[in-house]
Parts: C-alpha cells; structure tokens; sequence
C-alpha cells in the first residue's frame, strides 16, 4: 500500500484504538470530513475485494447507524483439551463439534 493510500484511508477514522480491547462488538467514528456511510463503503469494499479473508467470516453484522458504525462478530468459541493420538491439545482445528458451531455462524 502506499503512503498516499493508507493517509487516505486513516482519513476515514476518527479513533482505531477502541480496536485494541477484546470485544465482540465495535463502535467507530468516521473522522471530521468523513461520514459513517463512507466508513462503512469502505469495509463493504474490503469485504468484497477479498471475501475470503479468514476476517470476514467473524464478521456477523456491519452497519452504520447516525454518526458511527457499528461491527458486531461471532460469539468466540473457548478452545476446549481433546486427546489427539498421544497428546493432549486445546485447538479448535481438532475439535469438529467447535467447527460445526462456527460454521453454523456464519450461515
């Protein structure tokens, strides 16, 4: 990306660091010049350009609402300890029934 690009793109937001705490859900203001439904082309158009992206099937709902736009993901899934052969591990990539309730999410 280029530094013009990501200028143009950091314009849009008014404040990334309600980003950093954990959460299912986020509130982002457009900044001063922007509008929420600007911001909320923008995700729409990363969506589109790149559905793929392991990012977006978190996603639940994307909406901008008055002065803000609302993110809300998927409830997370605590990894729980499964035997595999010898071992014991907590990883959602062995543990089918998790993989059914994130599937099941994203439909």
């Amino acid at each position: 990306m280029s530094e013009g690009e990501y200028t143009a793109e950091r314009a849009l937001f008014e404040d990334l660091d309600v980003l950093d705490a954990p959460a299912t859900t986020a509130r982002l203001k457009p900044a001063k010049g922007s509008s929420a439904a600007q911001l909320l082309s923008f995700f729409e158009g990363l969506e589109r350009d790149d559905s793929e992206e392991p990012f977006w099937k978190g996603v639940r709902r994307m909406n901008a609402d008055g002065d803000h736009v609302d993110l809300a993901w998927n409830d997370p899934i605590d990894p729980r300890l499964l035997d595999v052969d010898d071992v014991q591990v907590e990883c959602h990539l062995y543990d089918a029934e998790a993989r059914d309730v994130a599937e099941k999410a994203r439909t």
